[in-house]
């Protein structure tokens, strides 16, 4: 994350990069999700695309999550101050997406 409002210099990615995780969860005995739900995509174009997918398994013992990241693309590495409070807000959005909340409760009777 930017901790700050504004920027004098430019900003400078080392390289682009890309992420891809699947992660499943195995859900407590007793417990299904309650009103689940998942972050809008982030698309900035061709230079950013941040993608939450999430769906239960067949016999609802687990919740899978896949996050698909990239940025940078089309070698977009280096931002001018001016375009710092874009750069910002989408890392802002990002942070928030991944910091997404799902909750359980106790399946009926």
């Amino acid at each position: 994350m930017f901790s700050e409002s504004k920027r004098q210099y430019s900003v400078y990615f080392r390289f682009p990069w890309s992420e891809d995780d699947t992660i499943e969860f195995i859900l407590p005995k007793g417990y299904v999700l309650d009103n689940p739900d998942r972050p809008g995509v982030i698309n900035v174009g061709n230079i950013s695309r941040h993608e939450i997918n999430m769906g239960i398994s067949n016999d609802n013992s687990k919740l899978v999550y896949r996050r698909v990241f990239f940025f940078a693309g089309n070698d977009a590495i280096v931002f001018p101050a001016e375009g710092y409070a874009q750069v910002k807000y989408v890392f802002d959005e990002i942070h928030k997406a991944d910091n997404h909340t799902i909750t359980l409760k106790q399946a009926g009777p």
